[in-house]
């Protein structure tokens, strides 16, 4: 198989016992999901900085 290959196989939805492309589609989900918590905070330092020190707050301890 042809590295080609493998990195479409990768890059595509997970078949079942393909581990690597299993953990590719968990980090590619958990880059989303911190993209849009980013956004989020962008947004809200616009509206209230306070909410972004309590959300830092509460998550580091």
């Amino acid at each position: 198989m042809g590295i080609k290959q493998r990195i479409w196989e990768i890059v595509e939805p997970a078949k079942s016992g393909d581990k690597l492309s299993h953990y590719f589609d968990i980090g590619l989900m958990v880059l989303i999901i911190l993209n849009v918590i980013a956004v989020v905070i962008e947004t809200a330092t616009i509206k209230d900085n306070s909410l972004i020190n309590k959300f830092f707050h509460h998550l580091c301890g």
